[in-house]
């Protein structure tokens, strides 16, 4: 029978010194997605079409989503993974069926004057489709690896790298980033001169109190509860939400000092100093095998080191942001700014290839490679979304409102729901994975055990957060 202390030893073996896995098997992993994402926006309504009473329909539509959604990316980072071909095959021949059966009525002989109301047609969301799609996808990945992780059921070159490399893992708290920046209040109100002034500055320090709280009472209960912590990640007592915190107010301050309009050239700067600041000596500190963490620096050098890296994240995400909010809402604008995007990863692709050569590709680091790397992922994610909500709003158009029979949204109603929670939802399967890995020897799990407890609590968390959204009860208080 294994003790506490041999399975912790085993725990901590389990996520060091791992290498990731390449650039496009990375990017492979996500492709189910937007077909998933399709399905659900078009087969969702041919399931919740019966007339029923609105708690009941709720449940269906829940249901439903959860299996389209959810399951599919869950099995294929897990125990689906070498047949994740197979997978995209079969969830692109149910997007053309569920295509098929709204447009089957639809006898169409006037395509070219189709093609010309297409093209100035307005797409009409109370949200931008695609922002909402990412912010929610990157959530539930992150949430579902949290836990998966914890299991032989997880692949070890999806986990997080030990010094340079690729893996699935290492770009979430990278598009965490990303996700936080492209919504924040200096995006949305930067015209807004409230928000450029110093008053605005005390409004941001008091928004991150919470992210603070939760960062000091996560090393509190880690610690009086004698969790197992891989300190190589951020540090002794560091952990993402004080990254978060930090950075969040950081970008408050230097867009009060310097303006909105050079977000960008303060991307590139920031990246460039803290690459400097790593090549004169912080990165052989960080990646050292000899740091004996004897002072509070040493001890988190991991999360003090990477904070600039995420900060030029930041920015560069504000800056995408900024894009978005001025690009318009009709489908042509929507094209063009697949255009951008495509050139965009295009270029952060061939860009991530040079900084690995010179400089490597560092989550622990959050070096220039690192930040490259995670805006050519968003750029990727942000072109897939903004492809299935160019392909909805084509056969909302191409079906006339004699023919249509369905109505179809924009965004799934689950992705709605976590991003009405966003923090709520992560805090909670946070609480969720420290409970089951204290209740159990997750290592110990045959596959299938395994895999039927990553879906119980993935279902855990999204029936949760589905709840709270259909209440409208919103988990903010700041």
């Amino acid at each position: 029978m294994m003790d506490s202390l041999q399975y912790k030893k085993l725990q901590n073996d389990h996520v060091s010194n791992l290498n990731g896995t390449t650039r496009f098997e990375t990017i492979l992993q996500v492709a189910p997605i937007p077909f998933s994402t399709l399905l659900s926006l078009l087969a969702v309504p041919l399931l919740v079409s019966v007339r029923c009473g609105s708690r009941t329909a709720y449940f269906v539509k829940f249901s439903a989503e959860f299996c389209v959604l959810v399951l599919p990316i869950t099995l294929t980072l897990t125990v689906f993974n070498d047949a994740l071909h197979l997978v995209i095959i079969f969830l692109m021949l149910l997007v053309s069926l569920a295509t098929y059966t709204h447009t089957r009525n639809c006898h169409r002989t006037d395509y070219l004057n189709y093609l010309q109301e297409l093209w100035v047609s307005k797409i009409s969301c109370k949200s931008v489709p695609f922002v909402t799609m990412f912010r929610a996808i990157t959530n539930l990945v992150t949430v579902l690896c949290i836990l998966a992780v914890d299991f032989t059921i997880f692949p070890r070159k999806f986990a997080k790298t030990e010094y340079f490399g690729y893996s699935v893992m290492d770009v979430g708290v990278g598009l965490f980033c990303i996700s936080n920046a492209i919504v924040s209040p200096e995006v949305r109100h930067a015209n807004n001169m409230t928000y450029n002034s110093s008053k605005y500055i005390l409004k941001s320090v008091i928004s991150c109190l919470p992210l603070f709280v939760l960062g000091v009472a996560r090393f509190f209960t880690l610690t009086n509860i004698e969790y197992q912590v891989h300190v190589t990640e951020y540090g002794v007592h560091w952990n993402f939400f004080l990254t978060l915190a930090f950075v969040k107010i950081f970008s408050s301050v230097i867009i009060y000092l310097i303006g909105f309009e050079y977000l960008w050239l303060l991307s590139v700067l920031v990246s460039f100093f803290h690459q400097c600041f790593l090549n004169a000596g912080v990165q052989d500190l960080v990646l050292s095998h000899n740091n004996i963490r004897s002072s509070f620096l040493t001890a988190n050098c991991e999360g003090l080191a990477s904070l600039a890296g995420y900060l030029a994240i930041y920015f560069a995400g504000m800056y995408i942001g900024g894009i978005i909010r001025d690009t318009g809402s009709l489908f042509c604008d929507y094209v063009y700014l697949t255009l951008k995007l495509a050139l965009g990863i295009v270029i952060m692709w061939e860009s991530t290839i040079l900084a690995e050569y010179y400089f490597g590709v560092s989550r622990r680091l959050a070096n220039t490679g690192y930040v490259i790397w995670v805006l050519c992922v968003s750029l990727i994610f942000f072109e897939m979304f903004l492809f299935c909500s160019l392909a909805v709003h084509s056969i909302k158009m191409y079906t006339t409102k004699m023919t249509r029979q369905f109505e179809i949204n924009y965004v799934p109603m689950l992705y709605d729901a976590v991003n009405f929670n966003g923090l709520a939802c992560f805090l909670f399967a946070n609480i969720l994975t420290g409970v089951v890995n204290l209740c159990f020897y997750t290592l110990t799990f045959s596959k299938f055990s395994g895999i039927i407890m990553v879906i119980l609590y993935m279902g855990t968390v999204c029936l949760s957060i589905a709840t709270l959204y259909w209440k409208k009860i919103k988990l903010k208080f700041w």
